[in-house]
């Protein structure tokens, strides 16, 4: 199971740091992945995850896992932009599978092929795809698996309304589903759909004027208060009517009290592909084909890409073929963030010496401008 990786200590740890470090937080990602905007602060953590992930099913190897997070911490630490990181993620892999192989010259193009075979079975023939839900329905997807969606209760009348002040297309996804079952066969961008879920409510709390910045950190954290202020804000600027206001404001309020939303954790669920028939890839034998004049990296990244990053379909899964992953929750791991830089900053203050008069003394500010100057120097000889 993947739990045995992603609840070790080490494992938790550097899931902390990935969250409350600005080292990881400032990486170079692009505007959207797979369609969908995400910010700096969830990006390390979906992306670690994710390759813990694809060492579990591609490599398994409880002895090799300690090397491989370490060579990993480096890789999220010193790599600074998205498609570099995910071709380092993807050259560790190769060096595990190597080694599981016994493959050494992987220029050798038979060798190539072997490497793509093993991938491709792993990740693809024997994958998974996934699906994410809102925390309430966990015992029940245990008990009786995933069945049909069905749209909450108003949210058509609340799009009618919005339409009125020209927003449109705020749940398009969601009534293109109707009652389908979301899926995707990434689990970076299930751990996304987990946290935004449900995704028609993030929409409300974060996105009901995209023409203008709003707080959208404030649904990923599960604030009550400041989802609230982004749709007041925009009631406000769009002049929204009183009646139409209380419409959107009791929603709102009655799907996050319905839906636990404040104490909710991201969880997904993995269904192997073979049990929806969507274990093969049509440009396989291209991808064989073309490994020849490629580096192997860059056959195995065609592999890896997403090819159903949001598909409907209209089965039901039954529970015994699903296994739910609580993933790591980002809620608590930025709350630690923020007793962080309290804490950080209640040490500054206590370490500042006051004379008679309630003044700092010169010789303590002294002293914690060389504590600083320390720190920074300290910081720029390990990045070399």
């Amino acid at each position: 199971m993947l739990n045995k990786f992603l609840n070790r200590d080490d494992v938790i740890k550097f899931i902390k740091e990935l969250a409350t470090e600005d080292v990881y937080l400032n990486k170079d990602i692009p505007n959207k992945i797979y369609g969908e905007k995400i910010n700096k602060t969830e990006y390390p953590i979906y992306t670690f995850v994710d390759a813990i992930f694809k060492y579990y099913i591609i490599i398994d190897d409880i002895e090799l896992f300690d090397n491989y997070l370490d060579q990993l911490k480096r890789i999220m630490k010193k790599v600074e932009s998205h498609n570099d990181i995910q071709m380092g993620v993807i050259k560790l892999l190769i060096k595990y599978a190597s080694h599981k192989l016994n493959l050494t010259d992987l220029d050798n193009h038979n060798n190539k092929k072997k490497m793509i075979e093993f991938f491709y079975n792993k990740y693809i023939t024997e994958g998974y795809f996934f699906h994410s839900f809102p925390t309430i329905y966990q015992k029940d997807v245990s008990e009786n698996g995933i069945n049909n969606y069905t749209l909450p209760e108003g949210l058509t009348e609340i799009d009618s309304i919005l339409s009125k002040y020209k927003i449109e297309g705020l749940f398009t996804e969601e009534f293109d589903r109707g009652t389908h079952i979301s899926i995707t066969d990434s689990l970076f961008m299930a751990y996304f759909y987990a946290v935004s879920a449900p995704y028609y409510l993030e929409e409300i709390s974060i996105n009901l004027d995209r023409s203008k910045k709003t707080d959208d950190k404030a649904y990923m954290l599960k604030d009550y208060d400041k989802c609230k202020n982004n749709i007041n804000e925009v009631i406000k600027r769009k002049e929204i009517k009183e009646k139409d206001k209380n419409q959107i404001i009791d929603f709102f309020n009655r799907e996050w009290e319905r839906l636990d939303i404040g104490n909710s954790i991201p969880i997904t669920s993995m269904v192997k592909r073979k049990y929806l028939n969507k274990n093969s890839l049509s440009n396989y034998n291209e991808i064989l084909e073309k490994s020849i004049n490629l580096d192997i990296s860059a056959s195995i990244k065609k592999l890896f890409e997403s090819r159903y990053n949001e598909e409907n379909i209209n089965i039901s899964i039954p529970s015994n073929k699903l296994e739910i992953i609580e993933l790591p929750n980002i809620v608590e791991l930025c709350k630690s963030k923020e007793k962080k830089v309290t804490k950080d900053e209640d040490n500054i203050s206590n370490s500042i010496v006051y004379n008679e008069t309630g003044n700092a003394t010169v010789v303590a500010l002294i002293g914690i401008l060389l504590i600083t100057l320390g720190v920074t120097v300290t910081i720029i000889m390990l990045g070399k």
